[in-house]
């Protein structure tokens, strides 16, 4: 990752304290003195705990307190870090020893004080770590331990989950094995003292290996702490213990927090019940209401102390999260009332727009105008949506188009899920298997020429398929080739048909060398046993990509975040690596692979220091805990997403398991409330505007609008999105269109030409232009004609032509020209890939003698991977084609198709026409013999609708393949045999009956002039004479260059 350009590092952002202290927050900072009970501050959002919170450890180090004698513990690390920026900023100074951290991070400094240190200080697991152990003993253990009716969940990875859920419940509770085993069965559910078994083998486990889990480390922190000459010695380091969000803590960790006010801590709790949203983590709900009784000592009672203001927080939008608070049930304490200042505001607003696009591009709008007009920072608003990586990536993508800098937290998203780990686990993997078997499938080498290093895309793949049967039927003309697949590996595994030296390759071929040396390199280092960090570092850097994704991350562009996250996420995966040095070799890229696979939660990526400040926060309520934005914008508010309702607690209901063991199942009314503290706590993180957003689809295909939306005090307005440019290059767009627009007026348009020529003088260090387009220069419309010197054919006297060209070429040369030539058509859509993949498979299943539906599972490996978005419109075309694989084995199961001679079989034909030399190439879908001895040629169309029998009766591409077939370019296949039979265009798509549509074209005349050498004649012509008109025609409506086209009608007359 090392390059030419040096970072520049910027200053960091001051960080200041809200304003002056309220009369309530000034009673708590004097309470909050070194001595006295335990005291637990309870603000509603936007009071100002964290402020209170700030201010009294500040008061207190000024009273000549050390603040390494302070513990401070905030819900998670980044929270812990803005908390230690605060402190410091608030205090002028820093000390040594800060214990600004999170509760596991406190225990931590708890075992390596306290625990026996011979015995070595056991390794904190990651989420995703555990998990894969979970899975791994489940793996292993004998399935009559458990109940019956669990055995066919034993292996998934919901029921390790659940197994995750129910084993953290027992430590948060302070249960040994044998605890739940007797709560399971004193209520009768055998599947808890099942999980007993496993727990205490578990921990059996983790002890051996050296390793704790979470909830095992506050369990461990507590036993300590139980000694009392430990106890005796913690009050000299943690005289006081501040704990922020005390309401999102399990009972583990208020116990835990207990026993520190029993040594001699004094504990200072800051909570608010109404937006607790750690429930799912095991989230105590009588935190606060059982707080005097579980932190009073003798002559000592706990206090509660309510703060009733909210200093920092627009009045309006105290108002409004006043109205959602109202509608929770109470927490076993009188909520403190807000008072709210009387001047207005328009801060809050709630809008209903038609659809999921028109949502993101009024979020986009909204949070560019912020941006421009109101001189917000990109880092001082953020959106806010309900869980699900689907609703966030998603919207993150369409903003991120829109040109908003976004960034996601980097644990929203397994490690697995990461596109770059993925990418390079696939080419490990390939140099693994390599050095075990010596080669590779025509799927593995697929798979390795789509990552980076490859640099193909599915259509380069068939490209290179292509270049590589041309080249075998030349060096092996009187043998059966292999597939296209099979070619490919074997050209990876080794050089067979192209040689690295040869001059003038293609760009496919290119990159399959450089990746053929590349996993050279890999194998070699494979077979001396190189450790996998080895391995990884090599396949990272041995190609341009560390320094792409460098060079993108430092630009600040539109996808800086997306490279600041791929290089997290490649960082993550060395991290991963290098704690194991025993993964060498094969065996250690598969012992990889398997750890990071299992690895189905995410876990944080992102380092502390992480550099993707400037950009809109796309976050979880969850995530959001703790920080405030000028500007926060509520996303995915509709029914079944925020609120969702869902089964809890799974097959071993965790849910169920209390501190007297079975306790009361939570209802749906619990969960409804779950999810509007959850809203609440989101709208809460707005400081002066709040805007909330849902669809409402007159079409019926999205959820209705959230009932949450109304809670706000405000009336909900529909509104459309103003079409405005979200980017230079639209900019840029629209100022050319208002500059050739004969309506506009003169000072407009002279206006528009103005900031068109500023544009077009800004370039950059090396001089070149910042903004494309703006330049007249770069405009096709003010271009002069290509100089006829420089013709479309290098030789006039001597044309190359395909099939599909010459029905191109007569539908509109004008189109063929722009298209072809003139490279001007739009990259090919997944539709392409779709007939690329059934083609593929079709000759595969005729090389093989397998049926094409029976390789469908290939088809399931790829297909999450092509970009058709919505999930049941990737499985409809899913279907479509395991469904056309079907239609053809039917089709294919004739006796009438019963000999295949070959598949995807290329030709060159030439010919002379009109004194024109004329090279005719192509490609043969299928040639067979048909049930009389004659040949046939075969063209499998996946289009979705077929057309007419008229219309094939002078389809050029099957017409010219006859003709490759009677001037006998497949003699090497037909032993001379030149008969035809009826070429057939299969629409394997279009069913009709238990098959698929065929339409036939007759023979050709065995000898003479045909309607064929016509077209062909006709399409050299155009070609060779550079008349490239334009023609109305049926193919009008889905043509590229329809804009600018003279034969296309604009204002009723033709141009």
């Amino acid at each position: 990752m090392i390059g030419s350009e040096t970072p520049t590092l910027r200053p960091a952002r001051p960080v200041r304290e809200p304003g002056p202290l309220t009369a309530g927050q000034r009673l708590v900072v004097a309470q909050a003195a070194l001595k006295g009970p335990a005291l637990c501050v309870v603000g509603g959002p936007a009071s100002g705990k964290t402020s209170a919170l700030v201010a009294a450890v500040a008061a207190r180090v000024k009273e000549g307190i050390s603040l390494s004698q302070l513990v401070v513990l905030s819900g998670s690390r980044g929270q812990a870090q803005q908390l230690r920026a605060r402190i410091v900023a608030a205090l002028g100074t820093t000390q040594r020893g800060l214990q600004i951290t999170t509760v596991h991070g406190w225990c931590l400094q708890l075992l390596h004080r306290f625990a026996e240190t011979e015995l070595g200080i056991p390794r904190l697991l990651s989420a995703p770590e555990q998990e894969y152990r979970v899975r791994e003993l489940l793996a292993g253990r004998d399935q009559s331990t458990w109940p019956q009716a669990l055995w066919p969940a034993l292996g998934t990875r919901g029921f390790a989950r659940q197994i995750r859920a129910i084993l953290a419940r027992a430590r948060q509770l302070g249960f040994d094995p044998g605890d739940l085993a007797a709560a399971g069965q004193a209520a009768g559910r055998p599947e808890w003292v099942a999980a007993a078994g496993f727990f205490g083998e578990y921990l059996d486990v983790l002890d051996a290996e050296g390793v704790i889990d979470y909830t095992e480390l506050v369990f461990r922190a507590r036993l300590l702490l139980a000694d009392p000459a430990n106890s005796a010695l913690l009050p000299h380091s943690a005289a006081m213990v501040f704990c922020d969000e005390f309401a999102e803590l399990d009972p583990g960790m208020i116990n835990l927090l207990a026993d520190a006010q029993r040594a001699g801590s004094r504990v200072i709790a800051f909570a608010d019940p109404d937006t607790a949203v750690s429930r799912f983590r095991g989230a105590d709900p009588r935190a606060v209401s059982d707080f005097v009784g579980r932190f009073s000592l003798p002559g000592a009672p706990a206090q509660l102390l309510g703060l009733d203001e909210a200093p920092a927080t627009d009045p309006q939008i105290v108002r409004a999260l006043r109205g959602v608070a109202a509608r929770l049930p109470a927490q076993g304490i009188a909520r403190p009332p807000f008072t709210v200042r009387e001047d207005e505001s328009a801060a809050v607003r709630a809008e209903i727009v038609p659809d999921a696009a028109g949502q993101a591009e009024r979020i986009a709008e909204v949070l560019r105008s912020a941006h421009v007009h109101d001189d917000l920072g990109w880092q001082q608003m953020a959106v806010i949506c309900p869980a699900g990586e689907q609703t966030i990536s998603s919207l993150a993508r369409r903003l991120s188009a829109a040109g908003i800098p976004v960034q996601i937290a980097g644990d929203e998203v397994a490690l697995a899920d990461e596109p770059p780990v993925r990418q390079l686990l696939v080419l490990l993997q390939g140099a693994a298997v390599l050095a075990d078997a010596g080669q590779l499938d025509a799927g593995q080498a697929a798979r390795l020429l789509r990552t980076p290093q490859g640099g193909l895309d599915a259509l380069g793949l068939r490209r290179l398929a292509r270049e590589l049967r041309a080249r075998a039927a030349v060096a092996h003309p009187d043998e059966l080739l292999p597939s296209s697949g099979a070619l490919i590996a074997a050209e990876l595994t080794g050089p067979v048909l192209v040689d690295g030296d040869q001059p003038g390759l293609s760009a496919e071929l290119d990159a399959l060398i450089r990746l053929r040396g590349l996993l050279g390199d890999l194998v070699a280092l494979v077979n001396e046993g190189a450790d996998t960090s080895a391995l990884l570092w090599h396949a990272w850097s041995a190609t341009p990509w560390p320094r792409i994704l460098q060079a993108e991350a430092l630009r600040g562009a539109e996808n800086s975040a997306r490279a600041h996250r791929d290089l997290d996420a490649v960082v993550a995966l060395f991290d991963l690596a290098a704690r194991q040095l025993s993964w060498r070799g094969a065996a250690g890229i598969r012992a990889l692979v398997a750890e990071i696979q299992a690895r189905q939660i995410a876990a944080d990526t992102a380092r502390e220091s992480d550099p993707r400040r400037d950009s809109v926060a796309i976050i979880t309520p969850y995530r959001a805990k703790g920080r405030q934005w000028e500007l926060v914008v509520l996303a995915g508010l509709q029914e079944g997403q925020w609120p969702r309702i869902s089964e809890a607690g799974g097959l071993l209901r965790a849910d169920l398991l209390g501190p007297d063991g079975l306790q009361t199942a939570e209802g749906a009314a619990a969960q409804i409330a779950a999810e509007r503290r959850s809203f609440l706590l989101a709208a809460s993180r707005a400081r002066r505007r709040l805007i909330a957003i849902a669809i409402a689809d007159p079409t019926g295909q999205t959820d209705a609008p959230s009932r949450f939306i109304g809670e706000l005090g405000v009336r909900p307005v529909t509104c459309r999105p103003e079409i405005m440019p979200s980017t230079l290059e639209g900019l840029v767009a629209q100022l050319r269109r208002t500059a050739a627009d004969s309506s506009a007026g003169p000072g407009l348009r002279q206006r528009a030409a103005s900031e068109l020529a500023w544009l077009a003088t800004q370039r950059d260090e090396q001089g070149r232009h910042l903004v494309r387009g703006a330049d007249p220069r770069e405009w096709w419309g003010l271009r002069p004609f290509s100089d006829p010197g420089l013709a479309v054919a290098a030789e006039p006297e001597s044309i190359r032509l395909t099939g599909s060209a010459v029905e191109s070429v007569l539908a509109c040369p004008r189109q063929w020209f722009l298209s072809g030539p003139a490279s001007g058509r739009p990259a090919k859509d997944v539709r392409a890939v779709f007939g690329t993949l059934v083609h593929q498979l079709i000759a595969e299943s005729v090389q093989t003698g397998v049926l094409a539906a029976d390789l469908s599972e290939r088809l399931a490996e790829v297909w999450p991977q092509l970009p058709y978005g919505a999930p049941w419109y990737t499985q409809a075309q899913y279907d479509q084609a395991v469904a056309a694989l079907r239609r053809y084995d039917s089709w294919a199961s004739s006796s009438d198709h019963a000999h295949p001679l070959g598949v995807e079989v290329p030709f060159r034909l030439r010919l002379e026409l009109n004194g024109r030399q004329v090279l005719v190439t192509g490609t043969v879908d299928r040639l067979e013999v048909d049930s009389s001895n004659r040949l046939r040629v075969v063209d499998f169309k996946t289009n979705g609708s077929a057309r007419s029998q008229d219309d094939v009766l002078e389809m050029d591409q099957l017409g010219i393949y006859q003709l490759a077939v009677r001037e006998g370019q497949f003699d090497d296949l037909t032993g001379g045999v030149r008969q035809l039979a009826d070429a057939q265009a299969v629409y394997l798509r279009v069913a009709k009956a238990d098959g698929p549509t065929v339409r036939s074209q007759p023979p050709l005349d065995s000898e003479g002039q045909t309607w064929v050498h016509e077209h062909l004649s006709e399409a050299a012509e155009i070609i060779a004479t550079e008349d490239f008109y334009a023609n109305v025609q049926p193919g009008c409506r889905h043509c590229d260059f329809r804009l600018g086209c003279p034969a296309q009608a604009v204002g009723g007359e033709q141009q």
